[in-house]
């Protein structure tokens, strides 16, 4: 196998190794694909977090005792020695090896012909439900799935040699549509004519799977989707942009990308909150009256966990506080007006002097949900000095800015929940 460590393209990979492939018609965004699944019996021994939301002492932990574990194929290296680069050709070849003997066991089983999925992600306050496609290569290098985000290089070479050394592409891209009510319906009726044909829990989620196989529903959905002018990656930048490079410098591989598209009302996305390490040499008050210049300053006896725009909560010194932002700092433009880059312009880099937020070790950052509590247990704890608690990006302003073609500012969104790895898995 040889792996990516410069811009050098790829040796093409021997057609004997090779999935069966289906040509993507250049005008569609997406296309029906025959996914490799487990067995509805190993579906719960199969299913994983995806690979990037776990470090290597987590997925050890979570793979422990449970040789089929998704996890031995997305995170290999939890398989050999500490010293290990995770990066190195070794791990990428025990993905490999371990994806070829689920298949040879017949845990994993690629369907005989091309379906979409329908994919529904729910527990007891949240449900929502998706179609997964193999979304058209041509159409993400023609800005017809639309990107908000950069991409790291580092991030992307691990998924340029993960998905080239084991011919899958096994982690799904999150993209999602302008709402279509009749789609919306469709996949609804679908998911009550029959009971899922795979369906496995995990971190307290139901994931379950209705394959769609039957012409008419495969026209139907196809004739939907594909009547939009585009979809939009909310999750998988790094994922896509490894497709694309392996589709791209490995003569005959597939021209799609695994993804599941969600309606744009069916989404969930929560705050990203800001944590800091110190105050850049200000003291608590100092700080609260450099704030108050950009801010209305309230004190509050409970928590603060704002919901409206240009609001925010501030974890201080076991204090929260409320930060209204003042009207004559609110900027037009629909970059600088996103709450992530109000606190970043106004209290990070201003105040704070953090102007980097990828590469300050200053500052981190905490999932919404963690709620709250992942805030200020921080604070308390004595690791950081505040925290800064943001409303959710909404999902019209993740696709506005992705019609500009301009790009968000780091970490400006969090998804939740997540899709699953190993349920399905397009084979290059």
């Amino acid at each position: 196998m040889h792996l990516i460590k410069s811009n050098k393209p790829f040796k093409e990979i021997p057609k004997v190794t090779r999935a069966k492939q289906f040509i993507m018609n250049n005008s569609h965004l997406v296309q029906p694909f025959q996914a490799l699944s487990p067995t509805p019996e190993y579906a719960q021994e199969v299913i994983a977090p995806p690979y990037d939301v776990l470090n290597v002492e987590e997925a050890k932990s979570l793979a422990k005792n449970k040789p089929h574990s998704f996890l031995r194929i997305s995170r290999a290296e939890l398989e050999l020695d500490n010293r290990q680069d995770p990066y190195s050709s070794a791990v990428y070849q025990r993905a490999a090896s371990n994806l070829s003997a689920l298949r040879d066991k017949g845990i994993l089983i690629q369907d005989s012909v091309p379906s979409y999925y329908v994919y529904r992600i729910s527990n007891d306050s949240h449900r929502q439900t998706g179609i997964a496609v193999a979304a058209s290569i041509d159409a993400y290098k023609a800005n017809k799935i639309k990107k908000h985000e950069l991409t790291r290089t580092s991030k992307e070479k691990d998924r340029i040699n993960q998905i080239s050394t084991t011919l899958a592409q096994s982690g799904p891209v999150m993209l999602v549509n302008r709402h279509i009510p009749e789609l919306s319906s469709l996949l609804s009726d679908i998911t009550k004519e029959k009971a899922p044909a795979l369906e496995a829990e995990i971190d307290g989620w139901s994931h379950q799977i209705w394959p769609v196989s039957d012409h008419p529903t495969l026209g139907k959905c196809s004739d939907l989707i594909n009547s939009l002018d585009s979809l939009y990656i909310a999750d998988g930048h790094h994922r896509s942009a490894a497709a694309r490079y392996v589709y791209e410098n490995h003569a005959g591989t597939s021209s799609g990308f695994l993804a599941v598209v969600f309606d744009e009302k069916e989404l969930n996305i929560l705050d990203y909150n800001r944590v800091v390490r110190d105050l850049n040499n200000l003291k608590p008050e100092d700080f609260l009256t450099q704030l108050s210049k950009c801010f209305k300053v309230e004190k509050e006896t409970q928590e603060v966990r704002p919901t409206e725009r240009h609001c925010y909560g501030l974890y201080l010194n076991s204090a929260w506080y409320k930060l209204s932002l003042r009207p004559e700092f609110l900027s037009d433009d629909v970059i600088e007006r996103l709450d992530v880059s109000v606190i970043q312009n106004l209290v990070l880099e201003s105040i704070l002097g953090i102007k980097n937020v990828r590469t300050d070790p200053r500052v981190d950052f905490v999932g919404g949900a963690r709620g709250s509590q992942g805030v200020s247990k921080r604070v308390d704890s004595g690791e950081m000095a505040a925290g800064i608690m943001l409303p959710p990006t909404s999902i019209a302003d993740l696709m506005a800015i992705a019609d500009e073609e301009k790009i968000m500012p780091p970490k400006s969104t969090w998804f939740e929940p997540k899709l699953a790895d190993g349920l399905l898995t397009l084979l290059i």
